[in-house]
């Protein structure tokens, strides 16, 4: 973990010229994010909306132009509480989409560390979600203040203050509205919020409507709210020291033993067999089912959603596979050709 004076030292510029192009880099398979060295810090207790993160992605993913795409972060903060912050102020160019996120004081109501995601959503005109795309997790460390003897202020919906204040910069906000108030009372719903972005969808998975009480939205959501809650856990120790990449862009078929608190990045593959599976820490697997579908086998100790079939993957789509405690997270995205 980062010597808590490096990174005051570190952050001491604010508000500098240089300082505004620390970007927070988004890898082209919307995966992962790198986080400059001297924006580590995501604020002191309380403090309210005065750290700009700066943010940049490519605009296409394969054949996706995700320049239409609404943007977000779901994060929780260090008490395992949720929300999200709308990007409001999103910039397409040629070949690039930069926004940016003010950090507000529900994320750094509390010491420890912010937990967050970006999201990247297509809805039609129903608001009915097309595509989603959404980053790993990632943290941010919030450092204790002063502020911490009296009774905690309820906490203020960072989305609210923010549709205030761009208020003359939204075309349907009663759209939007209606959007966020039917976000929340899924989130309710299914129990604790969820750093996984199921706890915002509104839609089907391979035509299947996905509703709170689904097994589906309570193996994603619930799961990752209940780790989000706990201060040391190994999704955050992780997060801060790095998972070790393993990469193979060549084999086609792969038979594989995963060791924990490491990545395994693929390319297109007829078959992967995952014969067994580590008792603690975190694995995540990618890989691309060709114009074949890929041949999937998990093993019998792995705990899949109801949603997903292993044995019935789609062609031409990109899955993300995120193993704990024997708990499979899913993502796909299909390719475009």
């Amino acid at each position: 973990m980062p010597d808590l004076n490096d990174l005051f030292d570190e952050a001491s510029e604010v508000g500098s010229e240089s300082d505004e192009m620390d970007w927070f880099v988004i890898s082209h398979d919307f995966r992962t994010i790198t986080i400059p060295s001297n924006k580590k810090l995501g604020g002191v207790t309380s403090d309210e909306k005065v750290n700009r993160l700066y943010f940049k992605c490519p605009r296409f993913y394969g054949e996706v132009d995700l320049g239409e795409f609404t943007f977000r972060i779901n994060y929780t903060n260090a008490h395992g509480e949720g929300d999200m912050y709308l990007a409001m102020d999103k910039i397409v160019s040629d070949d690039e989409i930069q926004f940016t996120w003010l950090v507000g004081r529900h994320a750094c109501e509390y010491a420890g560390n912010i937990s967050f995601v970006v999201c990247a959503i297509e809805t039609d005109d129903n608001r009915v979600i097309l595509r989603e795309y959404n980053t790993a997790i990632h943290t941010l460390q919030v450092v204790q203040g002063l502020e911490t003897s009296g009774d905690v202020e309820e906490a203020i919906i960072d989305v609210i203050d923010q549709f205030r204040e761009d208020f003359d910069k939204i075309e349907h906000l009663d759209e939007y509205m209606t959007e966020i108030r039917e976000d929340m009372t899924q989130i309710g719903e299914a129990g604790d919020y969820a750093d996984d972005s199921e706890a915002y969808a509104i839609g089907t998975r391979r035509g299947v409507p996905v509703e709170s009480t689904d097994a589906a939205y309570q193996n994603n959501s619930k799961y990752y709210s209940e780790k989000a809650s706990e201060s040391e856990t190994k999704v955050r120790n992780l997060m801060l020291s790095g998972m070790l990449v393993h990469e193979d862009l060549t084999s086609t078929e792969v038979t594989l033993a995963p060791e924990a608190e490491c990545r395994y990045i693929y390319g297109t593959l007829d078959s992967l067999t995952i014969s067994s599976l580590p008792a603690t820490g975190i694995v995540d697997i990618s890989f691309t089912s060709g114009t074949t579908p890929t041949v999937l086998v998990l093993p019998a100790t792995a705990i899949i959603p109801e949603w997903f079939d292993p044995t019935d993957l789609n062609a031409s789509t990109y899955y993300s596979i995120s193993i704990e405690d024997y708990k499979v997270v899913v993502s796909e995205w299909p390719i475009t050709v």
